[in-house]
């Protein structure tokens, strides 16, 4: 139990609704993550609580609630499946498929990824937002942490904590008596510094494009092992990711198909309207990129990587 919080609710063996609490996997800004069983189904799920502030008034929990049923009706093989959500003394949770695998976070605290399998990752993680973009949910906190590689070989895009239904024609909606607030009016900023778009640093209103060129970033760093914005502080990062330009992949990388070049530049780009229109199109893109890629980088590893211990964030 060391380094549990005594004064939670959530602790080893405590019963959460029909999910028995296993052991905490991970704990960060957007709540802690527990192993948990389905004692009604008998199978191990993931089982994240967010902090209290998200369910502080009426109108978080009924947005909270809402945008998490909507993900969990988004089925693709490429996003990780959403089987409950529910509240514990107070706190929000969200009951989600366990996934055994490693993060592309963790993979490239050892090193950067081949160029191809990068691309191959990508391409896998785009197909999935592109699939939750069409049921009108924005991400909006797309980074290595959040794309988990399981065992199975498959890429799936974690973590819809901070995700968002596109806003409705009004900024504002009231529904059983209880107002609620759009997170994507101007002026909120919510996110992980290093992989917003500068729209989304600069609290604007966001749409598919958003998580457009937070996939560029997550791809070039896969590749670089760095990131394209740089800077001392997270402000600064933000500053860099607004108003200098992106990084160009170093000379020391091999094996980048021209192309490539091209496409970390378009997702990157600082207004929108000069993205890429969607997600389809990125991918159609990246194909194209793996046509072009030379044999020496092969792709045959990349759908059975040799992952770490299990992770789920």
């Amino acid at each position: 139990m060391a380094g549990y919080d005594i004064t939670s609710p959530f602790q080893e063996g405590v019963l959460v609704g029909r999910y028995q609490l296993l052991g905490s996997i991970g704990r960060g800004g957007m709540g802690e993550v527990w192993k948990a069983l389905d004692t009604s189904l008998a199978r191990v799920v993931a089982l994240k609580v967010f902090p209290v502030g998200l369910a502080a008034t009426p109108q978080r929990r009924a947005r909270f609630e809402r945008e998490a049923r909507a993900a969990a009706a988004v089925s693709h093989p490429n996003l990780v499946g959403i089987f409950d959500v529910g509240e514990f003394e107070g706190l929000p949770y969200l009951v989600q498929e366990f996934v055994d695998g490693e993060t592309i976070e963790a993979m490239l605290d050892r090193a950067p990824v081949p160029v191809r399998r990068a691309v191959a990752w990508a391409i896998q993680a785009a197909e999935g937002l592109a699939h939750a973009h069409d049921a009108g949910i924005l991400h909006r906190d797309i980074k290595p942490g959040n794309l988990m590689v399981g065992r199975d070989g498959r890429v799936r895009v974690l973590d819809f904590g901070l995700a968002k239904l596109q806003d409705p024609p009004e900024d504002r909606t009231e529904k059983d008596g209880v107002r609620e607030e759009n997170l994507t009016t101007e002026g909120l900023v919510l996110g992980t510094a290093h992989y917003m778009s500068p729209e989304q640093a600069m609290g604007r209103k966001l749409d598919g494009r958003s998580d457009v060129f937070s996939l560029g970033i997550c791809l070039f760093e896969m590749i670089a092992g760095e990131r394209p914005f740089q800077g001392a502080s997270a402000i600064d990062v933000m500053h860099a990711i607004i108003s200098k330009p992106a990084k160009t992949l170093p000379a020391t990388v091999r094996s980048v198909p021209p192309a490539l070049h091209g496409v970390l530049d378009k997702a990157l780009q600082k207004d929108p309207a000069n993205r890429y229109a969607g997600m389809r199109e990125l991918v159609r893109a990246l194909a194209q990129v793996l046509q072009e890629a030379p044999d020496s980088d092969p792709l045959g590893d990349a759908l059975t990587p040799s992952l770490g211990a299990p992770v789920v964030p």
